[in-house]
């Protein structure tokens, strides 16, 4: 009787949440990983070690300026519950810590923890929050309904957001480009073009090198976007979106050589390259991942990222052997 009784309750609640426009973004999926906590930044050691952690993604550190100037003009708007954080009486100062604490437990992989403080904060909490959710779901949760929802709710959730509160910050866009890519995939990268979420995708990642031309993870989106439509969107996809092989790896090389320690844009451009490098693709593609395994973590992320790099390796290391036997 209790479990029907449970079960017509997460049901009506689900029903509720939809009546109120609420969407699903998966933090019912969250953990935190102990593991991570190596890469706990205590006390000053975030501050001095942001300027590597966050290098030239249009992310500042927390500061009660930098807060204020985000959270101030909602002062006595109707957004004003929605936007400032649970119980805020107005002290920035006190505030910057909390967010600089939510980004510590984000760079440790506490993802559950780091999101249910980020939670409280409004919109100071914005970005590590999402960003635990779509970091988490994208290296943690398994390929399937539950990731595919999540990423649609997250893309939806953005969405809301930006229009709400007319959020111009290109580390925003960016992040709604990485859950569009990765809700892409979900549902196989062709279906993705088909629908149009390339022209999508496209708009956010352009959008943000707008705001922040210096940008390198925009620069590292552009090369994934063209790489996967050069891949997957056919001819019309790339005459559509100006893609194709060479400006994909001319693209990864310019992000490679404005951020060559960073281990996602090695990931991508290693994964990519066996697929777009004419000559010696899989020694290229060993070359720039044999880069990317060399790189010491700065984070949980560094650390999956490696850890990818790492299998690729593997499979094809162990690829070469069965060849070299049934040779």
């Amino acid at each position: 009787m209790l479990n029907r009784f449970t079960f017509i309750l997460i049901a009506l609640l689900a029903l509720a949440n939809t009546a109120r426009g609420d969407v699903y973004l998966g933090a019912d999926l969250l953990q935190d990983y102990p593991e991570g906590m190596q890469y706990y930044y205590e006390g000053e050691q975030l501050q001095k070690n942001w300027g590597k952690l966050h290098y030239r993604d249009s992310v500042d550190y927390p500061s009660a300026d930098q807060l204020s100037a985000l959270l101030s003009p909602f002062f006595g708007t109707e957004h004003q519950d929605e936007a400032l954080p649970d119980q805020f009486n107005g002290d920035f100062s006190q505030l910057a810590p909390r967010v600089a604490e939510a980004w510590r437990l984000y760079h440790a992989g506490q993802y559950k923890s780091a999101y249910e403080l980020a939670d409280t904060l409004g919109l100071a909490g914005a970005l590590p929050k999402l960003r635990s959710l779509s970091i988490h779901h994208h290296f943690f949760v398994p390929p399937g309904d539950a990731r595919r929802d999540a990423f649609a709710g997250l893309i939806k959730h953005m969405e809301r957001m930006q229009e709400k509160f007319d959020l111009e910050m290109p580390a925003f866009y960016l992040l709604k480009a990485f859950a569009i890519g990765r809700y892409g995939q979900e549902i196989n990268p062709v279906s993705a073009f088909t629908k149009g979420l390339g022209g999508k995708l496209k708009k956010n990642i352009y959008r943000a090198a707008e705001l922040a031309p210096n940008n390198v993870e925009a620069m590292m989106f552009k090369a994934v976007f063209h790489s996967e439509v050069t891949q997957h969107a056919g001819f019309t996809g790339r005459l559509l979106y100006g893609s194709n092989r060479d400006r994909a790896l001319e693209d990864f090389e310019a992000a490679t050589s404005e951020s060559p320690q960073s281990t996602a844009l090695l990931l991508e451009y290693g994964k990519a390259c066996l697929k777009l490098c004419e000559k010696n693709p899989e020694q290229q593609s060993a070359h720039i991942l044999h880069q990317l395994v060399s790189i010491p973590p700065k984070d949980m992320t560094d650390q999956q990222n490696i850890q990818l790099g790492k299998q690729v390796l593997e499979k094809k290391l162990a690829k070469k052997k069965s060849n070299s036997v049934n040779g």
